[in-house]
């Protein structure tokens, strides 16, 4: 990405051939800028690092550039949404702000629908102090292996597809052994004994959405076996190491039986509910 634009509207008097010394004085003179630092932080705190396209204001003057620069808070979380610009725009606005803002990143957060262009997830690795991980991307080794430098991560969303396995899954407790909050959604090759594995390796686990055979593809022959394995996985929630961190099931595509189910979901969550009408909503018992 151009690190510049041309701002000539922005700083009307100011051109290219101008002398450094003239640019500053004529920029400083302007109200914006003679504001406190602190207000201007405020400011631009309004601003979404990626619909808005934030790295542009560091083109505007060498104040604004500072401002951006010494400011961690502005960066601390970046959401990837659907915006009216097309896509290489936004790809060259996050390959700014990753490789000039990056080490401020904390959260990233990207929208299911997206796709992620290869040059922008290949400096994903680079953001040292990320701790929040959301992507749509499916999960297999060779993309924890990619991401192993994240070694702060506490809060991920691993999508795995068929491709993910039990030993992939331990991997990924292996290379981020600070994770805390765990969302496992649409691993269709995952066994009950691989989570409870992954689990155990786990030892600061806090928070474990699971949402079993979710958005699985029927058609596929695979799809047999992920339905009874997740079978068997409800039948063996009560033999869960970490069955107490447990926070949310979704089931999708199971064949179980209500009464099984239920005594599964009264094991796991009724012990840190008083009735039946306080479980989590997804986890209510259909009259």
């Amino acid at each position: 990405m151009a690190t510049c634009l041309r701002w000539d509207a922005v700083s009307e008097g100011v051109t290219e051939t101008s002398p450094a010394p003239v640019k500053d004085q004529l920029l400083y003179d302007r109200p914006m800028n003679r504001l406190p630092r602190e207000i201007i932080v405020r400011i631009f705190r309004h601003f979404d690092p990626v619909c808005d396209s934030l790295p542009l204001l560091a083109c505007v003057c060498k104040k604004w550039r500072k401002v951006l620069q010494e400011t961690p808070s502005l960066w601390r979380k970046v959401h990837v949404r659907q915006t009216k610009h097309d896509s290489s725009s936004q790809y060259a606005v996050l390959g700014a702000i990753f490789i000039t803002y990056g080490h401020h990143v904390q959260q990233l957060l990207w929208e299911p629908a997206m796709r992620i262009s290869e040059s922008v997830f290949y400096l994903i690795p680079s953001l040292s102090g990320l701790t929040v991980l959301s992507i749509p991307i499916t999960w297999t080794r060779t993309l924890v292996e990619t991401l192993s430098p994240l070694s702060q991560l506490t809060d991920v969303f691993i999508n795995g597809g068929f491709d993910l396995s039990d030993e992939d899954l331990l991997l990924v407790a292996v290379q981020f052994p600070l994770l805390k909050r765990v969302t496992v959604s649409s691993c269709w090759a995952i066994t009950w004994l691989g989570l409870q594995q992954f689990m155990i390796c786990l030892e600061g686990l806090e928070d474990c959405s699971l949402k079993i055979n979710n958005s699985l593809p029927v058609e596929d022959a695979r799809s047999d076996r992920a339905m009874t394995e997740g079978s068997i996985l409800i039948r063996s929630l009560n033999e869960l190491t970490k069955f107490d961190v447990m926070t949310s099931l979704t089931l999708n595509l199971v064949p179980v039986e209500v009464e099984e189910l239920w005594g599964a979901v009264l094991f796991v969550f009724g012990s840190r509910v008083d009735d039946r009408e306080h479980l989590p909503m997804n986890t209510r018992r259909r009259p």
